[in-house]
């Protein structure tokens, strides 16, 4: 067994790590090996927007988990909105995964989708009511959508597809 690192091509700083099992190797998604050496193809600005995405995705299920079990300290409603909205915030964790699942996979429809869900959860944000929370949520929404739409290129890039004879 062996463990080497090696550094990405489109930041120095950034190592990857891969175990190597006899034959048998454990490389990281996005992470190519060439002559010997593991070559990162991912802009740092990608996964960036992948932790900003997981990020989101905690906030709206620890959200959830406050609301479920009652120790939201702002909100006297029913308790049966309060089982929708904690619903609601465990289903958009939930969603917010699958997305990032698919991203991370190359799925060009889930790039669409993230984008679209951002934008729609920054217009609600906005057109709220304006509060510290809702400013704190408004960035970690506007951030991934900033970094989503610079590396563009990258999530849509050609994907050739196989050769299918009849």
């Amino acid at each position: 067994m062996s463990i080497r690192s090696a550094g990405s091509l489109s930041s120095p700083r950034f190592w990857k790590i891969w175990i190597k099992f006899g034959d048998f190797e454990i490389i990281p998604y996005g992470v190519q090996k060439k002559k010997g050496v593991a070559v990162n193809n991912r802009p740092f600005s990608v996964t960036l927007t992948w932790i900003f995405i997981i990020l989101n995705a905690i906030f709206w299920l620890a959200l959830g988990i406050m609301i479920a079990v009652n120790t939201h300290p702002e909100l006297p409603v029913p308790s049966l909105q309060k089982g929708i909205m904690a619903f609601l915030s465990i289903t958009m964790a939930g969603i917010l995964m699958a997305l990032f699942v698919f991203l991370r996979k190359g799925n060009r429809i889930a790039y669409y989708l993230t984008v679209a869900l951002f934008i729609v959860v920054s217009l609600l944000t906005i057109f709220d009511d304006v509060g510290l929370s809702d400013i704190f949520v408004l960035v970690l929404n506007l951030i991934p959508i900033a970094l989503l739409i610079k590396d563009r290129n990258w999530y849509l890039k050609f994907q050739p597809q196989a050769n299918v004879s009849f």
